[in-house]
């Protein structure tokens, strides 16, 4: 089995898509205001789809990306060299910056002119991860997969091969039952970011299953054969399942955001939001699959400084946009600046402090010499 060149870009655009996410939540009501340092007052209804659309596959499919390839990393090297170099890249970046972030944080919170009391963190609050949540979950996830790696090999346990000849929308469908069996769980629409120092057992087994899924699929032809067959796009009849899977969910959706606040939740709606995330993120996957297969020299730029763009740019995107708050501009132009400006702080901090330094080759495996910026030009298919 090749580089997969697709499961990088979208591990990474998933990334660069959180940084769009949290700079439009600014000018959006998705989430509540007391769950955000700043809310535009003449938000756009624009980036609450955005968001909204965002939300439903994102994080989804970087947890399957993460179990894919930690079952490779492990199929490849040792458990030893698995936990080394998960330890080097997710743990200590979390443990570096968890409390710096967290104290940046609550000084731009506290600072926001037009921040709602409520929101501001006082000294007896909890720590909290924010968006460094993910690498926490990370962390755990891969401590769960090396125990039952470990007790797999002890006790023999392997999958039946008809595994294999499974499409990928049925091997989902189990994982997808778990995830709406947490959303009903928790008896709540809101699908906030888990970002509490302690996890929220339904949050866990909710992305645990995305995870899972991904450990599960490594090796499947779905995946990693010649031609894109993750879903069969472009033979809908084949894969009715899915196809009728997604529809009931996309519906269902509708039948959430009208009972935000009532009375009305139920099973059915529960189950079908837990499906439309998971199989949405799959279809992703997919169309990933099908046009995004070759090796770029941009994209790959943009994929390596990815990771480094992500950890360091929650700070900004919460302290630009008060500072725009008096500047006569519509919401959409503001958006636009706060982005501009974070992902080119962002890429320029990467470029000459960490894409050729020991920090680059932490986070990325290896450096990268500064003068390949210069040849940046699709590669040839």
């Amino acid at each position: 089995m090749g580089r997969l060149h697709y499961l990088d870009h979208l591990r990474a655009h998933m990334m660069l898509l959180g940084i769009l996410f949290h700079c439009a939540l600014s000018y959006s009501h998705f989430e509540p205001g007391e769950d955000w340092a700043y809310v535009e007052p003449a938000s756009h209804r624009l980036f609450d789809l955005a968001c909204g659309a965002i939300h439903l596959f994102r994080m989804p499919a970087f947890f399957i990306v993460a179990g894919f390839f930690a079952a490779l990393i492990l199929q490849r090297k040792s458990a030893r060299h698995f936990m080394r170099d998960r330890s080097l890249r997710v743990v200590l970046p979390l443990l570096l910056l968890a409390l710096p972030n967290e104290w940046i944080t609550r000084a731009i919170y506290a600072s926001s002119r037009t921040l709602s009391p409520a929101a501001v963190p006082v000294a007896t609050e909890m720590f909290e991860w924010r968006h460094l949540w993910f690498l926490y979950f990370l962390a755990l996830f891969y401590g769960i997969h090396l125990l039952l790696q470990s007790l797999s090999g002890r006790l023999g346990w392997q999958l039946p091969a008809r595994w294999q000849q499974t499409p990928v929308t049925l091997l989902a469908l189990p994982f997808g039952l778990i995830m709406g069996l947490t959303v009903y769980g928790n008896g709540t629409l809101a699908d906030g970011a888990p970002i509490a120092l302690l996890p929220d057992p339904g949050q866990f087994l909710f992305y645990l299953a995305c995870y899972g899924l991904g450990a599960t699929l490594y090796g499947h032809p779905g995946l990693t054969g010649r031609q894109p067959a993750l879903l069969g796009i472009g033979s809908a009849t084949r894969h009715w399942l899915f196809w009728s899977l997604l529809s009931l969910a996309s519906a269902n959706i509708v039948l959430f955001a009208s009972q935000i606040g009532s009375n009305g939740f139920n099973p059915v709606s529960a189950l079908s939001l837990g499906m439309a995330k998971l199989y949405a993120a799959l279809l992703v996957m997919a169309l990933y699959q099908r046009y995004l297969r070759q090796e770029n020299a941009l994209v790959r730029y943009l994929s390596n400084s990815s990771y480094w763009l992500y950890l360091i740019h929650f700070p900004l995107a919460i302290a630009l946009p008060p500072l725009l708050h008096d500047w006569p501009l519509p919401p959409t132009l503001k958006f636009g600046l706060v982005l501009v400006a974070t992902l080119g702080l962002g890429l320029l901090s990467h470029e000459f402090l960490v894409r050729d330094t020991l920090v680059g080759a932490l986070l990325n495996g290896r450096r990268f010499p500064r003068r390949r910026l210069t040849a940046l030009t699709p590669a040839s298919s």
